[in-house]
Protein backbone atom coordinates (compact mmCIF):
# COMPACT_ATOMS: atom_id res chain seq x y z
CA UNK A 1 0.00 0.00 0.00
CA UNK A 2 3.18 2.30 0.61
CA UNK A 3 3.72 2.27 -3.25
CA UNK A 4 0.16 2.93 -3.74
CA UNK A 5 -0.05 5.96 -1.54
CA UNK A 6 3.21 7.12 -3.71
CA UNK A 7 1.64 6.79 -6.53
CA UNK A 8 -1.45 8.89 -5.77
CA UNK A 9 0.71 11.82 -5.60
CA UNK A 10 0.75 11.69 -9.45
CA UNK A 11 -3.46 11.88 -9.44
CA UNK A 12 -3.20 13.29 -13.00
CA UNK A 13 -1.90 10.28 -14.25
CA UNK A 14 -4.12 8.28 -12.79
CA UNK A 15 -7.47 10.17 -13.08
CA UNK A 16 -6.40 9.70 -16.77
CA UNK A 17 -7.90 5.85 -16.77
CA UNK A 18 -10.75 6.13 -14.15
CA UNK A 19 -13.81 6.48 -16.19
CA UNK A 20 -12.50 4.28 -19.35
CA UNK A 21 -11.42 1.08 -16.30
CA UNK A 22 -14.46 1.62 -14.03
CA UNK A 23 -16.19 0.88 -17.46
CA UNK A 24 -13.80 -2.55 -18.44
CA UNK A 25 -14.54 -3.41 -14.88
CA UNK A 26 -17.87 -3.14 -15.00
CA UNK A 27 -18.99 -3.81 -18.46
CA UNK A 28 -16.21 -4.62 -20.67
CA UNK A 29 -15.47 -7.77 -18.66
CA UNK A 30 -18.86 -9.17 -17.95
CA UNK A 31 -17.57 -9.87 -14.51
CA UNK A 32 -20.12 -11.59 -11.78
CA UNK A 33 -20.01 -9.82 -8.34
CA UNK A 34 -16.95 -11.76 -6.77
CA UNK A 35 -15.46 -13.45 -9.97
CA UNK A 36 -11.81 -13.07 -10.32
CA UNK A 37 -9.97 -12.27 -13.51
CA UNK A 38 -6.76 -12.32 -14.17
CA UNK A 39 -4.65 -8.79 -14.53
CA UNK A 40 -3.69 -9.40 -18.50
CA UNK A 41 -7.13 -9.80 -19.65
CA UNK A 42 -7.93 -6.34 -17.85
CA UNK A 43 -4.82 -4.98 -20.03
CA UNK A 44 -6.23 -6.77 -23.53
CA UNK A 45 -9.85 -5.58 -22.70
CA UNK A 46 -8.49 -1.98 -22.61
CA UNK A 47 -6.11 -2.43 -25.70
CA UNK A 48 -9.55 -3.67 -27.69
CA UNK A 49 -11.19 -0.89 -26.35
CA UNK A 50 -8.85 1.39 -28.06
CA UNK A 51 -7.06 2.34 -25.48
CA UNK A 52 -3.00 2.89 -25.95
CA UNK A 53 -0.60 0.31 -24.02
CA UNK A 54 -0.77 1.07 -20.32
CA UNK A 55 1.99 0.25 -18.34
CA UNK A 56 1.36 -2.77 -15.70
CA UNK A 57 2.61 -0.44 -12.86
CA UNK A 58 0.57 2.16 -13.66
CA UNK A 59 -3.01 0.16 -14.18
CA UNK A 60 -1.87 -1.90 -11.00
CA UNK A 61 -1.29 0.93 -8.61
CA UNK A 62 -5.21 2.64 -9.87
CA UNK A 63 -6.59 -0.59 -9.29
CA UNK A 64 -4.93 -0.82 -5.48
CA UNK A 65 -6.26 3.01 -5.13
CA UNK A 66 -9.98 1.81 -6.34
CA UNK A 67 -9.74 -1.41 -3.91
CA UNK A 68 -10.06 -3.68 -6.85
CA UNK A 69 -6.98 -5.49 -6.22
CA UNK A 70 -6.32 -8.93 -4.37
CA UNK A 71 -3.87 -7.58 -1.45
CA UNK A 72 -1.13 -10.22 -2.94
CA UNK A 73 3.16 -10.53 -2.52
CA UNK A 74 3.04 -11.65 -6.20
CA UNK A 75 6.17 -10.18 -7.66
CA UNK A 76 5.00 -9.93 -11.39
CA UNK A 77 1.85 -7.35 -11.25
CA UNK A 78 0.75 -9.80 -14.70
CA UNK A 79 -0.09 -12.43 -11.77
CA UNK A 80 -2.52 -10.33 -9.80
CA UNK A 81 -6.48 -10.60 -10.06
CA UNK A 82 -9.09 -8.11 -9.53
CA UNK A 83 -12.62 -8.60 -8.73
CA UNK A 84 -16.11 -6.97 -8.37
CA UNK A 85 -16.83 -6.31 -5.09
CA UNK A 86 -19.40 -8.98 -3.70
CA UNK A 87 -22.76 -7.24 -2.89
CA UNK A 88 -26.32 -9.14 -1.39
CA UNK A 89 -29.34 -9.32 -3.65
CA UNK A 90 -30.87 -5.46 -4.66
CA UNK A 91 -32.12 -3.89 -2.11
CA UNK A 92 -35.16 -1.48 -2.10
CA UNK A 93 -34.77 2.02 -2.77
CA UNK A 94 -36.31 2.55 1.06
CA UNK A 95 -33.27 0.18 2.21
CA UNK A 96 -30.84 2.13 0.44
CA UNK A 97 -32.16 5.54 1.78
CA UNK A 98 -31.80 3.83 4.90
CA UNK A 99 -28.64 3.26 4.88
CA UNK A 100 -27.09 5.38 2.71
CA UNK A 101 -28.80 8.64 3.43
CA UNK A 102 -28.61 9.84 -0.18
CA UNK A 103 -29.39 13.19 -0.27
CA UNK A 104 -28.60 15.03 -3.28
CA UNK A 105 -29.75 14.16 -6.70
CA UNK A 106 -25.96 12.86 -8.26
CA UNK A 107 -25.85 10.66 -4.67
CA UNK A 108 -29.39 9.28 -5.59
CA UNK A 109 -28.84 8.59 -9.13
CA UNK A 110 -25.47 6.92 -8.34
CA UNK A 111 -27.19 4.81 -5.93
CA UNK A 112 -30.36 3.49 -8.51
CA UNK A 113 -28.08 2.54 -10.95
CA UNK A 114 -25.79 0.56 -9.03
CA UNK A 115 -28.88 -1.12 -7.66
CA UNK A 116 -30.11 -1.32 -10.91
CA UNK A 117 -27.28 -2.12 -13.06
CA UNK A 118 -28.33 -5.41 -13.47
CA UNK A 119 -31.21 -5.13 -15.38
CA UNK A 120 -30.60 -1.54 -16.91
CA UNK A 121 -28.58 -2.23 -20.69
CA UNK A 122 -27.56 1.44 -21.67
CA UNK A 123 -24.37 2.87 -22.91
CA UNK A 124 -23.17 6.03 -23.85
CA UNK A 125 -21.11 6.62 -27.36
CA UNK A 126 -17.92 7.99 -26.17
CA UNK A 127 -17.48 10.99 -28.84
CA UNK A 128 -20.98 12.29 -28.70
CA UNK A 129 -22.40 11.28 -24.90
CA UNK A 130 -25.23 10.14 -27.23
CA UNK A 131 -27.17 6.90 -25.02
CA UNK A 132 -28.63 3.80 -26.18
CA UNK A 133 -31.04 1.54 -24.48
CA UNK A 134 -31.25 -2.03 -25.47
CA UNK A 135 -34.30 -3.63 -26.36
CA UNK A 136 -34.75 -7.39 -27.13
CA UNK A 137 -30.99 -7.72 -28.49
CA UNK A 138 -31.25 -4.38 -30.51
CA UNK A 139 -29.76 -0.56 -29.14
CA UNK A 140 -32.41 2.18 -29.51
CA UNK A 141 -31.77 6.03 -28.91
CA UNK A 142 -35.04 5.74 -26.65
CA UNK A 143 -32.50 5.38 -23.38
CA UNK A 144 -34.22 8.62 -21.68
CA UNK A 145 -37.62 7.26 -21.75
CA UNK A 146 -36.20 3.84 -20.88
CA UNK A 147 -34.62 5.60 -17.46
CA UNK A 148 -37.38 7.85 -16.83
CA UNK A 149 -39.66 5.27 -16.44
CA UNK A 150 -37.27 2.47 -14.31
CA UNK A 151 -36.16 5.19 -12.30
CA UNK A 152 -39.55 6.94 -11.52
CA UNK A 153 -40.66 3.09 -10.86
CA UNK A 154 -37.75 2.30 -8.39
CA UNK A 155 -37.29 5.69 -6.66
CA UNK A 156 -41.52 6.23 -6.61
CA UNK A 157 -41.75 9.86 -4.70
CA UNK A 158 -37.39 10.42 -4.56
CA UNK A 159 -37.27 10.58 -8.49
CA UNK A 160 -36.83 14.23 -9.85
CA UNK A 161 -35.53 15.41 -13.10
CA UNK A 162 -32.82 16.31 -11.60
CA UNK A 163 -31.93 12.89 -10.69
CA UNK A 164 -32.43 11.93 -14.33
CA UNK A 165 -30.14 14.47 -15.57
CA UNK A 166 -27.36 13.34 -12.85
CA UNK A 167 -28.17 9.79 -13.86
CA UNK A 168 -27.10 10.54 -17.68
CA UNK A 169 -24.22 12.23 -16.92
CA UNK A 170 -22.91 9.33 -14.45
CA UNK A 171 -24.12 6.79 -17.28
CA UNK A 172 -22.26 9.22 -19.85
CA UNK A 173 -18.76 9.14 -17.36
CA UNK A 174 -18.95 5.00 -16.80
CA UNK A 175 -21.21 3.22 -19.53
CA UNK A 176 -19.38 4.93 -22.69
CA UNK A 177 -17.84 2.69 -25.46
CA UNK A 178 -16.70 3.84 -28.70
CA UNK A 179 -19.21 4.52 -31.45
CA UNK A 180 -17.35 1.76 -33.17
CA UNK A 181 -18.93 -0.99 -31.43
CA UNK A 182 -21.97 -0.37 -33.25
CA UNK A 183 -22.68 -1.69 -36.88
CA UNK A 184 -23.61 -5.12 -38.08
CA UNK A 185 -21.30 -7.93 -37.43
CA UNK A 186 -19.47 -8.86 -40.68
CA UNK A 187 -20.98 -11.66 -42.98
CA UNK A 188 -24.90 -10.88 -41.18
CA UNK A 189 -27.99 -9.25 -41.70
CA UNK A 190 -29.80 -7.71 -38.64
CA UNK A 191 -33.61 -9.28 -39.94
CA UNK A 192 -36.84 -9.19 -38.02
CA UNK A 193 -36.07 -12.92 -36.84
CA UNK A 194 -32.81 -12.72 -35.73
CA UNK A 195 -29.02 -12.50 -37.13
CA UNK A 196 -28.94 -13.58 -40.19
CA UNK A 197 -25.23 -15.36 -41.65
CA UNK A 198 -25.01 -14.72 -45.45
CA UNK A 199 -22.33 -17.83 -45.87
CA UNK A 200 -24.29 -20.63 -44.14
CA UNK A 201 -27.76 -19.01 -44.04
CA UNK A 202 -28.38 -19.61 -40.79
CA UNK A 203 -29.99 -17.75 -37.88
CA UNK A 204 -29.39 -16.72 -34.57
CA UNK A 205 -30.83 -14.55 -31.99
CA UNK A 206 -29.40 -10.98 -31.59
CA UNK A 207 -27.63 -10.45 -28.90
CA UNK A 208 -27.32 -7.38 -26.61
CA UNK A 209 -23.31 -7.67 -27.33
CA UNK A 210 -24.08 -7.61 -31.32
CA UNK A 211 -24.45 -3.90 -30.88
CA UNK A 212 -26.83 -3.84 -33.83
CA UNK A 213 -29.04 -1.05 -33.88
CA UNK A 214 -31.50 -1.56 -36.82
CA UNK A 215 -33.12 -4.55 -38.45
CA UNK A 216 -34.05 -4.67 -41.79
CA UNK A 217 -38.42 -4.98 -42.38
CA UNK A 218 -37.99 -9.21 -43.45
CA UNK A 219 -38.38 -11.87 -42.13
CA UNK A 220 -35.92 -14.83 -43.23
CA UNK A 221 -38.34 -17.76 -44.75
CA UNK A 222 -35.95 -20.47 -46.65
CA UNK A 223 -39.35 -21.62 -48.25
CA UNK A 224 -40.35 -17.91 -49.49
CA UNK A 225 -41.04 -17.91 -53.23
CA UNK A 226 -41.57 -14.55 -55.24
CA UNK A 227 -43.88 -15.40 -58.45
CA UNK A 228 -45.06 -12.03 -59.17
CA UNK A 229 -41.73 -10.40 -58.61
CA UNK A 230 -40.47 -13.39 -60.60
CA UNK A 231 -43.06 -12.50 -63.68
CA UNK A 232 -42.33 -9.11 -64.12
CA UNK A 233 -38.78 -9.93 -64.79
CA UNK A 234 -39.45 -12.65 -67.31
CA UNK A 235 -42.00 -9.58 -68.74
CA UNK A 236 -39.64 -6.86 -68.95
CA UNK A 237 -35.93 -8.39 -69.12
CA UNK A 238 -36.57 -11.85 -70.64
CA UNK A 239 -32.73 -12.76 -70.92
CA UNK A 240 -31.01 -14.85 -68.48
CA UNK A 241 -28.06 -12.91 -68.38
CA UNK A 242 -30.00 -9.70 -67.64
CA UNK A 243 -31.94 -11.18 -64.87
CA UNK A 244 -28.44 -12.95 -63.08
CA UNK A 245 -27.11 -9.07 -63.33
CA UNK A 246 -29.71 -7.80 -62.03
CA UNK A 247 -30.09 -10.34 -58.80
CA UNK A 248 -26.25 -10.31 -58.19
CA UNK A 249 -26.61 -6.69 -57.72
CA UNK A 250 -29.49 -7.49 -55.85
CA UNK A 251 -27.36 -9.42 -53.90
CA UNK A 252 -24.74 -6.54 -53.67
CA UNK A 253 -26.49 -4.05 -51.78
CA UNK A 254 -27.01 -6.89 -48.83
CA UNK A 255 -23.80 -6.34 -47.95
CA UNK A 256 -22.06 -3.64 -45.95
CA UNK A 257 -18.84 -3.40 -47.12
CA UNK A 258 -18.12 -2.21 -51.60
CA UNK A 259 -16.13 -5.22 -52.64
CA UNK A 260 -17.10 -5.19 -56.21
CA UNK A 261 -17.21 -1.51 -56.56
CA UNK A 262 -19.48 -0.95 -59.05
CA UNK A 263 -22.67 0.74 -59.55
CA UNK A 264 -26.05 -0.30 -61.46
CA UNK A 265 -27.40 1.22 -64.44
CA UNK A 266 -30.90 0.87 -65.86
CA UNK A 267 -31.42 2.03 -69.48
CA UNK A 268 -35.08 1.65 -71.35
CA UNK A 269 -38.15 3.39 -72.37
CA UNK A 270 -40.79 4.52 -70.56
CA UNK A 271 -43.28 1.72 -69.33
CA UNK A 272 -39.78 -0.83 -69.30
CA UNK A 273 -40.44 -1.69 -65.43
CA UNK A 274 -37.22 -0.17 -64.58
CA UNK A 275 -39.11 1.55 -61.72
CA UNK A 276 -41.11 -1.43 -60.65
CA UNK A 277 -37.91 -3.38 -60.43
CA UNK A 278 -36.92 -0.59 -58.13
CA UNK A 279 -39.86 -0.44 -55.82
CA UNK A 280 -38.96 -4.61 -55.52
CA UNK A 281 -35.28 -3.51 -54.37
CA UNK A 282 -36.66 -1.25 -51.85
CA UNK A 283 -38.48 -3.93 -50.05
CA UNK A 284 -35.97 -5.24 -49.07
CA UNK A 285 -34.41 -2.15 -46.61
CA UNK A 286 -36.23 0.50 -44.51
CA UNK A 287 -36.74 3.76 -45.59
CA UNK A 288 -34.54 5.70 -43.90
CA UNK A 289 -31.86 3.49 -45.41
CA UNK A 290 -32.56 4.29 -48.82
CA UNK A 291 -31.03 7.75 -50.48
CA UNK A 292 -31.90 9.78 -53.45
CA UNK A 293 -28.70 11.58 -54.82
CA UNK A 294 -28.33 11.88 -58.56
CA UNK A 295 -24.75 11.80 -59.92
CA UNK A 296 -25.50 15.22 -61.51
CA UNK A 297 -26.37 16.50 -57.80
CA UNK A 298 -23.31 14.86 -56.41
CA UNK A 299 -21.02 16.61 -58.64
CA UNK A 300 -22.42 20.25 -58.31
CA UNK A 301 -23.25 20.40 -55.13
CA UNK A 302 -20.81 20.69 -52.35
CA UNK A 303 -23.55 19.76 -49.60
CA UNK A 304 -25.60 16.62 -51.11
CA UNK A 305 -22.47 13.76 -50.32
CA UNK A 306 -23.53 14.01 -46.62
CA UNK A 307 -26.74 12.30 -47.63
CA UNK A 308 -25.07 9.12 -48.93
CA UNK A 309 -23.59 8.67 -45.01
CA UNK A 310 -25.38 5.86 -43.08
CA UNK A 311 -27.32 4.55 -46.40
CA UNK A 312 -27.54 1.47 -47.61
CA UNK A 313 -28.68 2.24 -51.03
CA UNK A 314 -28.63 5.31 -53.46
CA UNK A 315 -31.32 4.65 -55.89
CA UNK A 316 -32.43 7.29 -58.48
CA UNK A 317 -35.40 6.33 -60.35
CA UNK A 318 -35.28 8.79 -63.82
CA UNK A 319 -32.20 10.39 -64.18
CA UNK A 320 -31.95 13.78 -66.96
CA UNK A 321 -30.24 13.23 -70.13
CA UNK A 322 -27.65 15.20 -68.57
CA UNK A 323 -23.77 15.27 -69.50
CA UNK A 324 -21.37 14.65 -66.56
CA UNK A 325 -18.01 16.95 -67.29
CA UNK A 326 -16.62 15.92 -63.94
CA UNK A 327 -17.24 11.83 -62.28
CA UNK A 328 -14.29 12.37 -59.30
CA UNK A 329 -17.31 12.11 -56.82
CA UNK A 330 -19.59 9.51 -57.89
CA UNK A 331 -16.51 7.81 -58.17
CA UNK A 332 -15.72 7.77 -54.87
CA UNK A 333 -18.99 6.88 -53.94
CA UNK A 334 -19.27 3.54 -55.70
CA UNK A 335 -15.57 2.98 -54.59
CA UNK A 336 -16.48 3.48 -51.26
CA UNK A 337 -13.04 5.90 -50.82
CA UNK A 338 -13.36 8.25 -48.15
CA UNK A 339 -14.79 11.60 -49.19
CA UNK A 340 -15.64 15.20 -48.26
CA UNK A 341 -19.06 15.81 -46.53
CA UNK A 342 -20.58 19.32 -45.68
CA UNK A 343 -23.89 19.20 -44.56
CA UNK A 344 -25.53 22.98 -44.80
CA UNK A 345 -24.67 24.90 -41.78
CA UNK A 346 -22.01 22.29 -40.52
CA UNK A 347 -18.73 21.81 -40.75
CA UNK A 348 -17.07 19.56 -43.46
CA UNK A 349 -15.65 16.29 -42.07
CA UNK A 350 -14.86 13.35 -44.02
CA UNK A 351 -16.81 9.69 -44.18
CA UNK A 352 -16.15 6.63 -46.14
CA UNK A 353 -19.91 5.48 -47.84
CA UNK A 354 -20.85 2.18 -48.18
CA UNK A 355 -24.03 2.11 -50.36
CA UNK A 356 -24.84 0.69 -53.26
CA UNK A 357 -26.06 2.75 -56.12
CA UNK A 358 -28.76 2.12 -58.63
CA UNK A 359 -29.84 4.63 -61.38
CA UNK A 360 -32.56 4.35 -64.03
CA UNK A 361 -33.03 6.91 -67.29
CA UNK A 362 -34.66 6.62 -70.26
CA UNK A 363 -32.25 8.98 -72.07
CA UNK A 364 -28.82 9.08 -73.45
CA UNK A 365 -26.25 9.56 -70.35
CA UNK A 366 -23.01 11.12 -71.61
CA UNK A 367 -19.74 11.91 -70.08
CA UNK A 368 -16.97 13.91 -71.23
CA UNK A 369 -14.50 11.29 -68.99
CA UNK A 370 -12.84 8.97 -71.01
CA UNK A 371 -11.08 7.29 -68.76
CA UNK A 372 -11.53 3.56 -68.15
CA UNK A 373 -11.46 4.34 -64.35
CA UNK A 374 -14.93 5.53 -64.64
CA UNK A 375 -17.05 3.78 -67.07
CA UNK A 376 -15.30 0.51 -65.80
CA UNK A 377 -17.64 1.37 -62.78
CA UNK A 378 -20.87 0.00 -63.79
CA UNK A 379 -23.06 -2.15 -64.62
CA UNK A 380 -25.85 -1.86 -67.23
CA UNK A 381 -29.23 -4.13 -67.95
CA UNK A 382 -30.94 -2.61 -70.57
CA UNK A 383 -34.69 -2.63 -70.85
CA UNK A 384 -36.07 -3.42 -73.73
CA UNK A 385 -39.16 -4.90 -73.20
CA UNK A 386 -42.73 -2.65 -72.44
CA UNK A 387 -45.27 -3.88 -70.16
CA UNK A 388 -48.68 -4.03 -71.99
CA UNK A 389 -51.12 -1.35 -71.24
CA UNK A 390 -53.40 -4.32 -69.72
CA UNK A 391 -50.85 -5.65 -67.14
CA UNK A 392 -49.53 -1.81 -65.86
CA UNK A 393 -51.03 -1.35 -62.44
CA UNK A 394 -50.64 1.62 -59.72
CA UNK A 395 -47.40 2.14 -57.47
CA UNK A 396 -49.74 1.51 -54.01
CA UNK A 397 -50.69 -1.92 -55.81
CA UNK A 398 -47.02 -2.47 -57.06
CA UNK A 399 -45.75 -1.80 -53.46
CA UNK A 400 -48.32 -4.11 -51.75
CA UNK A 401 -47.25 -7.07 -53.89
CA UNK A 402 -43.72 -6.31 -53.69
CA UNK A 403 -44.51 -6.43 -49.71
CA UNK A 404 -45.78 -10.00 -49.60
CA UNK A 405 -43.26 -11.06 -51.50
CA UNK A 406 -40.32 -9.19 -49.82
CA UNK A 407 -39.75 -12.93 -47.91
CA UNK A 408 -39.01 -14.49 -51.59
CA UNK A 409 -37.26 -11.44 -52.64
CA UNK A 410 -34.79 -11.60 -50.35
CA UNK A 411 -34.17 -15.45 -51.31
CA UNK A 412 -34.02 -14.08 -54.84
CA UNK A 413 -31.08 -12.10 -53.78
CA UNK A 414 -29.32 -14.37 -51.87
CA UNK A 415 -29.27 -16.86 -54.38
CA UNK A 416 -27.27 -13.49 -56.60
CA UNK A 417 -25.16 -13.02 -54.12
CA UNK A 418 -24.10 -16.57 -53.23
CA UNK A 419 -23.49 -16.71 -57.57
CA UNK A 420 -21.44 -12.94 -57.46
CA UNK A 421 -19.05 -14.31 -54.60
CA UNK A 422 -18.85 -17.45 -56.29
CA UNK A 423 -17.66 -16.35 -59.57
CA UNK A 424 -15.94 -12.84 -58.02
CA UNK A 425 -17.19 -10.97 -61.04
CA UNK A 426 -21.01 -9.62 -62.35
CA UNK A 427 -22.04 -11.91 -65.07
CA UNK A 428 -20.96 -10.70 -68.64
CA UNK A 429 -19.65 -7.77 -67.70
CA UNK A 430 -18.63 -5.01 -70.32
CA UNK A 431 -15.13 -3.83 -71.19
CA UNK A 432 -15.38 -0.02 -70.44
CA UNK A 433 -15.68 0.85 -73.90
CA UNK A 434 -18.44 -0.71 -74.29
CA UNK A 435 -20.35 0.73 -71.65
CA UNK A 436 -19.16 4.10 -73.05
CA UNK A 437 -20.93 3.25 -76.28
CA UNK A 438 -24.10 1.50 -74.96
CA UNK A 439 -24.54 4.90 -72.62
CA UNK A 440 -24.10 7.38 -75.14
CA UNK A 441 -26.10 5.55 -77.89
CA UNK A 442 -28.91 4.51 -75.72
CA UNK A 443 -32.01 6.69 -77.00
CA UNK A 444 -29.18 9.17 -78.48
CA UNK A 445 -31.62 11.01 -80.68
CA UNK A 446 -29.21 13.82 -81.27
CA UNK A 447 -26.38 11.69 -82.01
CA UNK A 448 -28.75 9.97 -84.73
CA UNK A 449 -29.82 13.16 -85.73
CA UNK A 450 -25.75 13.94 -86.64
CA UNK A 451 -25.42 10.75 -88.30
CA UNK A 452 -28.33 10.82 -90.44
CA UNK A 453 -30.03 14.47 -90.94
CA UNK A 454 -26.21 16.61 -91.32
CA UNK A 455 -23.73 16.20 -93.68
CA UNK A 456 -20.61 17.80 -94.46
CA UNK A 457 -20.26 20.06 -97.01
CA UNK A 458 -17.42 22.62 -97.49
CA UNK A 459 -18.58 26.29 -97.75
CA UNK A 460 -21.76 25.87 -96.45
CA UNK A 461 -23.32 27.84 -93.51
CA UNK A 462 -26.34 26.70 -91.25
CA UNK A 463 -28.07 29.00 -89.07
CA UNK A 464 -28.87 27.78 -85.39
CA UNK A 465 -32.53 28.40 -85.87
CA UNK A 466 -32.83 26.28 -88.84
CA UNK A 467 -30.63 23.43 -87.77
CA UNK A 468 -33.15 23.32 -84.77
CA UNK A 469 -36.59 23.54 -87.03
CA UNK A 470 -34.59 20.34 -88.99
CA UNK A 471 -34.30 18.53 -85.74
CA UNK A 472 -37.63 19.13 -84.78
CA UNK A 473 -38.85 17.85 -88.16
CA UNK A 474 -36.73 14.58 -87.60
CA UNK A 475 -37.86 14.08 -83.99
CA UNK A 476 -41.57 14.03 -85.27
CA UNK A 477 -40.59 11.67 -88.36
CA UNK A 478 -39.16 8.99 -85.87
CA UNK A 479 -41.31 9.78 -83.30
CA UNK A 480 -39.29 11.23 -80.90
CA UNK A 481 -39.69 13.56 -78.25
CA UNK A 482 -38.24 17.14 -78.75
CA UNK A 483 -35.85 16.99 -75.72
CA UNK A 484 -33.47 20.19 -76.43
CA UNK A 485 -34.35 23.67 -76.98
CA UNK A 486 -32.54 25.72 -79.50
CA UNK A 487 -30.01 27.00 -77.61
CA UNK A 488 -29.42 23.33 -75.83
CA UNK A 489 -29.19 21.90 -79.17
CA UNK A 490 -26.40 24.42 -80.35
CA UNK A 491 -24.36 23.96 -77.18
CA UNK A 492 -24.22 20.24 -77.65
CA UNK A 493 -23.52 20.53 -81.30
CA UNK A 494 -20.62 23.33 -79.89
CA UNK A 495 -19.11 20.77 -77.34
CA UNK A 496 -19.46 17.83 -80.22
CA UNK A 497 -17.30 19.59 -82.27
CA UNK A 498 -19.62 18.25 -85.37
CA UNK A 499 -18.60 21.57 -86.76
CA UNK A 500 -16.89 25.18 -86.50
CA UNK A 501 -19.25 27.49 -84.86
CA UNK A 502 -19.55 31.32 -85.70
CA UNK A 503 -21.34 34.39 -86.29
CA UNK A 504 -22.37 35.68 -89.73
CA UNK A 505 -24.94 38.06 -90.69
CA UNK A 506 -28.44 36.79 -91.67
CA UNK A 507 -30.65 38.68 -94.21
CA UNK A 508 -33.28 37.36 -93.29
CA UNK A 509 -33.42 38.95 -89.63
CA UNK A 510 -30.99 41.70 -90.78
CA UNK A 511 -28.71 40.93 -87.79
CA UNK A 512 -26.20 38.64 -86.73
CA UNK A 513 -26.80 35.61 -85.72
CA UNK A 514 -25.05 32.00 -84.70
CA UNK A 515 -24.05 29.15 -87.67
CA UNK A 516 -21.96 26.34 -88.21
CA UNK A 517 -20.30 26.75 -91.46
CA UNK A 518 -19.14 23.17 -93.38
CA UNK A 519 -22.18 21.34 -92.67
CA UNK A 520 -25.93 21.24 -94.70
CA UNK A 521 -28.75 19.98 -93.90
CA UNK A 522 -29.62 16.37 -95.89
CA UNK A 523 -33.48 16.02 -97.21
CA UNK A 524 -35.08 14.13 -94.58
CA UNK A 525 -37.62 12.87 -97.59
CA UNK A 526 -34.29 12.03 -99.40
CA UNK A 527 -34.73 8.14 -100.43
CA UNK A 528 -30.99 7.65 -98.77
CA UNK A 529 -32.64 9.30 -95.13
CA UNK A 530 -35.83 7.06 -95.49
CA UNK A 531 -33.32 4.43 -95.70
CA UNK A 532 -31.45 5.09 -92.94
CA UNK A 533 -33.92 6.04 -90.47
CA UNK A 534 -35.85 2.81 -91.85
CA UNK A 535 -39.25 4.44 -91.88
Amino acid sequence: MEAAQKHSADKDEVETFERDLRWIYTNGLDLNRGERVPFDQLRAALVEEGFSEIPYQTLLMKAVLDGWVKSTDESDPRNCEIWLEPRGPERSWQQVVAQEEPTRANERASYALEELSNELQIVALRDTGELYACHSGVWHNDSEQVLRERLSDYMDRSYSKSVLSAAEVNIRANWAIPRQRFGVPAGTLPLQNGLFELRNRELKPIQPDDYITEQLPISYDSEAECPEFQSLLDTVVPEAEKQQKLQEFAGYCLLPQVPYKKGLMLLGETSTGKSTFLRAIEQLFRDQDIASVSPEKLQLSKHTAANLEHKTVNIVDELDGHHLNRTDKIKKAISGDPMAAEPKYEQEYRFTPTCKHIFASNKSLKASITEDAFWSRWVTVVFEEQIPKDNRVSQDQIISQFEDEAAGILNWALDGLDRLRAQDSFTDSRSPSETHQLWTGFGDVVSEFIDVAIANQSGSTVFTDDLHSHYEEFCARTGREVAREQHQLTAELKERGIAEYTREWDPRKGNSAGCFTGIMLRDLDSKEVVQDLGI
